[in-house]
């Protein structure tokens, strides 16, 4: 019987691996279908000024991501719901302030413990105030000239006249991904990496397990290697990687199947490394507890908790799961890496059995 149809058997008869793989493909699947309807909640504004100026900042706000709201006890009822990320409130003497130049801790923000993005509301909103703030600041500058501030505020008002003074396009380089398309790619990446490294580190395990070591003793370590290692090691990545190619296209993400392909293969040969490494399969399950763990933590799913530390962004590489982010941009380099771990994870394995377990490469006859 071919060494390979051994191993497809073998599975077969242990069905957690099949079942583990369908998971996956309906996990990714979810994932990528949840990740089209993921957006960023909405920010809300309270007009209190109701003038001409408040009007035009609203207007501008609306435009990006908020929404009006009839006072500021709704919104502020609304953002402790989760139903508004934040809020800004706009006071009733806004000119006065703006003239006054005194608006330093007169804008009042609301936030909640559960508020996502708040920052970036914050930009939104300091942007559309300084815009009807500048003419004002502009004015002062001509105080004792013969420059009146009607003048300079008829100037600003043309400046304004097809829309704010600057404005932000995306441009989308070759390769690139749009914005909106970013969060669903993230969430399709780490549900596939998480999982995948827990399905092949699980299996890989049973090389680490008393059954391996009897077959050694029992055909010799060469013909353990051969037979029954490499064979069953190429029959799961093929499997593995199947069921990724099906998981990514169901979840639209096509393109990220080659740095997944690349993926299994490297993750196959660091579990085949630890398997050479740890002599009991119950330090490889809690290690992968801690991989799994730390991975959700670290990996830039939904928010990139290591652009707030440089320590977190050197740990993370520590973490199989986040390779799938550098692989995606780093192909011919994680081949190379894929190939290598896997020939040094072999290597490792005959390492310990044959050198360090005085196990024979063949049986006696």
């Amino acid at each position: 019987m071919s060494p390979f149809v051994f191993a497809l058997k073998r599975l077969v008869r242990r069905p957690l691996f099949v079942g583990m793989l369908v998971i996956y493909v309906i996990a990714v699947a979810f994932a990528g279908n949840v990740g089209k309807e993921i957006r960023l909640p909405p920010a809300g504004v309270f007009d209190g000024s109701k003038s001409e100026e408040s009007g035009r900042i609203v207007s501008y706000l609306t435009a990006n991501g908020f929404v009006a709201c009839e006072s500021p006890e709704a919104m502020i009822e609304l953002v402790g719901k989760g139903q508004l990320d934040c809020g800004v409130i706009i006071p009733e003497n806004l000119v006065a302030l703006m003239a006054q130049n005194d608006l330093d801790g007169q804008i009042s923000w609301v936030v909640s413990p559960t508020s996502y993005v708040p920052e970036l509301y914050k930009d939104h909103a300091a942007a559309a105030i300084f815009r009807e703030h500048a003419p004002f600041i502009t004015a002062k500058l001509f105080d004792g000239t013969e420059v009146p501030q009607e003048k300079v505020f008829q100037e600003y008002e043309k400046m304004f006249s097809e829309g704010y003074a600057f404005s932000l396009d995306n441009i989308l380089m070759e390769g690139g991904i749009r914005p909106e398309d970013a969060s669903r790619r993230s969430l399709v990446m780490g549900v596939s990496a998480i999982l995948l490294c827990a399905i092949i580190f699980a299996f890989c395990a049973d090389i680490a397990d008393t059954s391996f070591r009897e077959v050694v003793c029992r055909i010799g370590l060469a013909k353990a290697i051969t037979v029954t290692v490499i064979p069953g090691l190429i029959v799961r990545m093929i499997l593995a990687a199947c069921a990724g190619g099906v998981a990514l296209l169901l979840a639209d993400a096509s393109d990220l199947i080659v740095p997944l392909l690349i993926y299994i293969v490297l993750l196959t040969g660091v579990a085949v490394m630890l398997s050479g490494l740890l002599r009991n399969v119950r330090l490889i399950y809690t290690l992968l507890s801690v991989v799994v763990a730390g991975s959700v933590a670290l990996c830039p799913i939904y928010t990139d908790l290591a652009l707030t530390s440089p320590v977190l962004a050197a740990v993370r590489y520590f973490f199989p799961p986040y390779w799938m982010w550098p692989l995606a941009e780093n192909r011919l380099i994680g081949a190379l890496a894929a190939i290598l771990a896997l020939l040094g994870g072999i290597a490792l394995l005959v390492l310990r059995y044959a050198v360090i377990g005085k196990h024979r490469l063949r049986t006696r006859v």
